[in-house]
């Protein structure tokens, strides 16, 4: 059975699988969760030595103290409504090697966050992986990898490119993480510290 995507525009799909401009394509989601969010919340070199790259408002996100709790998601929604304000371009923004990172940051973190408050596991698809599942898949920086959180895909830069871009935003991160809670509950046992196994993918 093909997987369905949740959360996809009814957009017209490009025919070729080649990520969008001023993106990392070379770089495995996974591993670039790990650079950004580990490197960041370690405020060192990950722990595979991969270099960490430039954050940009890394003292704000550093300002949420982030948990992966809702306490945190909520933090975070605040601080991109304050960005929002500014009206940015997608087209700047993203041109710029440290907001690129900020988004991927924000996206990745979202998906973490969303996986361990429902108990799932997490895994991050590149496009053409993503798209092998989804074979009409949209070609553009919303779609530019998958959260496999379950048995479930998700999209994180999708609500993230609504609430930064678009007219009339999405919902916001703290209403995401819940929706999936109540909907697609995982059963991973919580660690004694309380935080969720498999929290930052494979």
């Amino acid at each position: 059975e093909t997987a369905q995507p949740e959360r996809l525009e009814q957009t017209t799909a490009e025919p070729d699988t080649a990520a969008p401009e001023n993106t990392e394509p070379d770089t495995d989601p996974n591993c670039l969760a790990r650079q950004l969010i580990d490197g960041f919340l370690r405020g060192q070199q990950p722990p595979d030595g991969s270099p960490m790259p430039p954050l940009a408002y890394a003292a704000e996100l550093r300002a949420l103290r982030p948990d992966y709790s809702l306490r945190s998601l909520e933090q975070l929604d605040k601080l991109l409504l304050q960005l929002r304000q500014q009206q940015p371009h997608p087209d700047s923004f993203t041109a710029d090697p440290a907001k690129r990172a900020f988004l991927h940051f924000c996206a990745c973190y979202l998906a973490r966050t969303t996986a361990a408050l429902s108990h799932n596991t997490l895994k991050f698809l590149s496009y053409p992986e993503a798209k092998a599942q989804i074979p009409d898949l949209p070609h553009g920086w919303p779609f530019l990898y998958a959260a496999r959180i379950g048995e479930r895909l998700y999209f994180p830069l999708t609500p993230l490119f609504g609430l930064l871009f678009e007219a009339e935003p999405p919902d916001n991160f703290s209403t995401f993480a819940p929706q999936i809670c109540q909907q697609h509950p995982g059963h991973l046992c919580r660690r004694s510290g309380g935080g969720c196994a498999h929290i930052g993918g494979e």
